[in-house]
């Protein structure tokens, strides 16, 4: 697996290769952490064009690392650092760009498809939630009425879609890369669009919430993971403009059955709240569903505790503790949790 680096004048051509869906293993995530920083050095680069080799963008993460203590660089710090960028990052996209591979394409600075191209958030499959700042970008880019449904409700994005919901900023009529290099020079010679984790997002309303909570319930079956994920959206309209690792998502209890026992582990956030909602009904599809949950804007690694009761008040600690890696390996109640931010 590596990336390939081509130069086409002022515009780097960033090819990943990783067969066979590009996933975003470990050692791309480094690969990729490297060459931002190498090209945001060489002053006569002025944009970048990020391309998947083969039948596709990006598949999305490397499940061989899903059973395993997660390793940096993490997948939110690497595509943070492909938001801030001094030369602006343009995700060519052909195939699918699915998951981590959306996320990736969604902290480009601009996004260019190719006709065959497939967009989806599909973690709730797996009873996870998008944890990269998907639930945070894309409904900065298309609006919540659109980006819910990817979110939570499995929904598939064509290239047609993508476009007129804004996800994309044009689809290519002919060879992608070559277009796309056409297409940096473009925004080049424009102002430069701001990126989709600092743009304003609107609040569709309480009707719309309500409305999206109940449908999603009842097509969820007594899967947490689409509620889950639909909270996460709302927690970042609510919080408006900002960074957003914070609002991806408030602290999970995420269940799971490794080997044949069932745990319970609390993922917590920096910023986040003294008391997190009772959203710890957890069902027994998602306790099954992985030995290791991937929730919020990372994923975090502890020793597992038995799991409380399902449905009580969970909470975490105080939020003065700023150590994204930290993982609470118990659970508490509320009033534990909230005597304990007091002091």
């Amino acid at each position: 697996m590596n990336l390939i680096l081509e130069r086409r004048g002022d515009v780097a051509v960033v090819t990943l290769e990783n067969p066979p869906v590009n996933a975003l293993g470990r050692a791309m995530r480094d690969a990729l952490l490297a060459m931002v920083d190498r090209l945001d050095g060489d002053e006569s680069v002025r944009a970048v064009v990020l391309t998947g080799a083969g039948k596709l963008f990006v598949g999305g993460a490397d499940v061989s690392e899903f059973d395993h203590p997660p390793q940096a660089p993490h997948l939110p710090d690497v595509l943070a650092r492909i938001e801030d960028a001094r030369a602006p990052w343009i995700a060519a996209v052909h195939g699918m760009a699915l998951g981590g591979g959306l996320e990736l394409a969604l902290a480009c600075r601009y996004r260019i498809a190719a006709a065959d191209a497939t967009f989806g958030l599909p973690e709730v499959n797996l009873g996870i939630i998008p944890g990269a700042g998907g639930t945070q970008r894309l409904p900065r880019l298309v609006g919540v009425e659109v980006a819910v449904p990817v979110i939570a409700e499995k929904r598939m994005l064509d290239a047609a879609q993508a476009l007129s919901s804004g996800l994309v900023d044009r689809i290519a009529a002919g060879d992608l890369v070559p277009e796309a290099v056409a297409f940096a020079h473009e925004v080049l010679s424009a102002p430069p669009a701001l990126p989709a984790g600092d743009r304003a997002v609107a609040d569709p309303g309480e009707t719309f919430w309500h409305t999206a909570k109940a449908r999603i319930a009842k097509a969820s079956k007594g899967q947490s993971a689409p509620l889950l994920a639909l909270e996460a959206v709302r927690l970042g309209v609510a919080e408006g403009q900002g960074p957003v690792w914070p609002l991806n998502a408030r602290p999970f209890c995420a269940c799971a059955k490794p080997r044949k026992q069932r745990r319970c582990a609390i993922f917590s956030l920096p910023n986040a709240p003294p008391c997190a909602p009772p959203i710890c009904a957890v069902s027994r599809q998602d306790r099954l569903a992985r030995s290791v949950s991937w929730v919020a804007a990372r994923w975090v690694w502890a020793s597992p505790q038995p799991c409380e009761t399902p449905g009580s008040p969970l909470c975490c600690p105080s939020a003065t503790k700023p150590d994204w890696s930290v993982a609470w390996p118990h659970c508490t109640r509320c009033s534990t949790a909230r005597s304990n931010a007091a002091t």
